[in-house]
């Protein structure tokens, strides 16, 4: 009877603990519900909390790596969409979220620079307009503030 106990016993602890999920394991199955949806942004944010539970886990980093990958290529898409409707302030925010998620990208840096470059570019061709004088009816426009003179004398002769 007393060995029965025992067994009992052992029998009850090994249930427990088999069944205690652990938060790592939470975190990584809601990270692969997260993929199946094709949410990567949260699926890197649970992989990353199943990751920090276990961090010997090998299986956990090969999904975060794999969730951050697929999240910088979406955002990469995003910000090339964006770009091309125009929009370069939100394609710069997409482009850099993109570089944070997956830091190993270099797509996402080479279009980052080049929206800047964009950018920049627009920046100067506008003020490059402002300095142009209009033209109205073919004649250039009066001028809106009166001339400067030069206020220093003028050379003598010797």
């Amino acid at each position: 009877m007393r060995r029965w106990s025992h067994v009992l016993v052992w029998l009850v602890i090994a249930v427990f603990a088999a069944g205690c999920p652990k938060k790592g394991n939470q975190d990584y199955h809601a990270g692969e519900k997260a993929l199946e949806v094709h949410d990567y942004d949260a699926a890197v944010d649970y992989y990353l909390k199943a990751l920090q539970a276990e961090p010997n886990n090998a299986a956990y980093r090969i999904k975060l790596n794999q969730a951050r990958f697929e999240a910088g290529q979406l955002h990469i898409h995003q910000g090339l969409k964006l770009r091309d409707k125009g929009d370069l302030q939100g394609a710069v925010s997409e482009f850099q979220r993109a570089s944070v998620l997956d830091p190993s990208s270099i797509i996402a840096d080479q279009e980052l620079k080049k929206t800047l470059d964009l950018i920049a570019e627009h920046a100067r061709t506008a003020q490059e307009q402002e300095q142009q004088p209009v033209i109205e009816n073919g004649q250039p426009t009066l001028a809106t503030q009166p001339p400067e003179l030069n206020r220093y004398p003028a050379p003598q002769s010797i």
